[in-house]
């Protein structure tokens, strides 16, 4: 057996239009999805009792047997990892993940990434990242997950735009009830307006700076930007009423998953006291608890 992972995301920095051209600028954190891949296939009862959906039931023999069918997706994955390299559609998989569907946290790009890493560590194969990405855009718009550092990435293409690098942050965030599903809402055609477009396109650039720079509000003021050009869009609750948490509590800026759920402040590691102020604030504001969500440990 095999096992690889992949990190989910916060949401996204930023996700708009640039250049005429659909982007996202990613947020890895210190979630994963978790794939394991083998070439026997089970036939515990455990399975059936579950009600395992199980792929080419009747040969099993050749068959991939998908032992967590509500992810779909990461099956496919599989078969088309097999199906490129001329490898027998044969074996188990399973995903366990600490990603949350329908809330922004890219659980279906990390099931895929995650899956097409299994497959091919137990082939011995050899996938880059942009030839992941192919795969990924074939079954839905993906994140940009498989890279590992903050990218601008086009998630309906699954083209890479431009690496930026790491700058380390937390998010204290929370995860409202509600879901979305995020291959509807991307099929939407957002028309910007030019104040949008500029804006987004000021985002784009203020992030790319602050990255480089290790400026961190300069990151937040990018994801503000896009946060509040999203609520025309899919608007988030008291988004006003969080950045007002966030100016008052040394917090750089908030950020949101612009076709998912999730909500956020983004603050410097380093805060000290402050950082237990924003938490209580903002479970006051949305009546849940929080968490903190860290990008550091990824890098």
């Amino acid at each position: 057996m095999s096992v690889a992972k992949c990190n989910g995301t916060f949401g996204e920095l930023v996700q708009g239009k640039i250049s005429g051209q659909n982007f996202m600028i990613t947020c890895p954190i210190n979630r994963y999805s978790y794939a394991y891949f083998s070439a026997s296939v089970s036939v515990s009862t455990n399975y059936a009792d579950a009600n395992c959906d199980v792929h080419d039931k009747n040969d099993n023999e050749k068959g991939v047997q998908l032992l967590t069918p509500e992810r779909h997706k990461a099956y496919l994955a599989c078969l088309k990892v097999l199906d490129q390299h001329g490898l027998p559609r044969k074996g188990s998989l399973r995903i366990e993940s600490d990603l949350i569907p329908g809330k922004g946290m890219a659980s279906s790009s990390a099931d895929i990434v995650a899956t097409c890493r299994a497959v091919a560590k137990f082939h011995h194969l050899i996938l880059s990242e942009k030839l992941i990405a192919q795969i990924a855009a074939t079954i839905e718009p993906t994140d940009g997950v498989m890279y590992e550092e903050i990218v601008a990435f086009d998630h309906h293409r699954g083209v890479l735009i431009e690496p930026f690098g790491n700058i380390n942050f937390d998010i204290i965030g929370v995860v409202p009830s509600g879901c979305i599903n995020t291959v509807t809402y991307d099929s939407k055609k957002i028309k910007y307006n030019l104040k949008e477009l500029k804006a987004l396109e000021e985002a784009f650039l203020v992030i790319k700076k602050g990255i480089f720079d290790n400026n961190l509000s300069l990151v937040g003021r990018g994801s503000s930007i896009s946060a509040l050009i999203n609520q025309s869009y899919l608007p988030k609750n008291h988004i006003k009423k969080l950045l007002e948490i966030s100016k008052k509590s040394g917090g750089k800026g908030v950020i949101v998953a612009h076709s998912g759920t999730v909500i956020g402040v983004i603050v410097d590691p380093i805060l000290g006291n402050e950082k237990k102020s924003i938490q209580l604030a903002i479970e006051d504001l949305y009546g849940c608890s929080s968490e903190i969500f860290r990008n550091r440990d990824l890098f």
